[in-house]
């Protein structure tokens, strides 16, 4: 969606900020993908927002999908989806501590 504002941009800028810096160092390395596209329907003069967003990193890759009024609404949406996940994902992972390199193992084996 090329026809964001400048304001919308700005409140999207700071929903991703707010994003990393809760997630922390524990998200590892990687990169953050937002894609946007306008729905036909409406509401007044404001179209539909969807949003996909994609959090790909040496330790996880992680996808989540979210519809708002605004960019905002939807990008919060997406990236509260990808922050569960992570958080189910970071809690597995610590009940779990040998899982991974059992995996390895068997795929090893394989």
């Amino acid at each position: 969606m090329n026809n964001l504002s400048e304001s919308d941009k700005e409140q999207v800028t700071k929903i991703v900020e707010r994003f990393l810096r809760r997630l922390g160092d524990g998200v590892g390395v990687g990169y953050l993908m937002l894609h946007f596209k306008e729905h036909k329907e409406k509401h007044g003069e404001a179209h539909m927002t969807h949003c996909r967003a994609r959090l790909s990193t040496d330790k996880a890759h992680l996808a989540g999908i979210g519809e708002g009024w605004t960019p905002a609404l939807a990008a919060r949406v997406a990236l509260d989806v990808i922050e569960r996940k992570f958080l189910v994902m970071k809690e597995n992972m610590q009940k779990y501590p040998y899982a991974e390199e059992m995996l390895s193992k068997i795929a090893a084996e394989i």
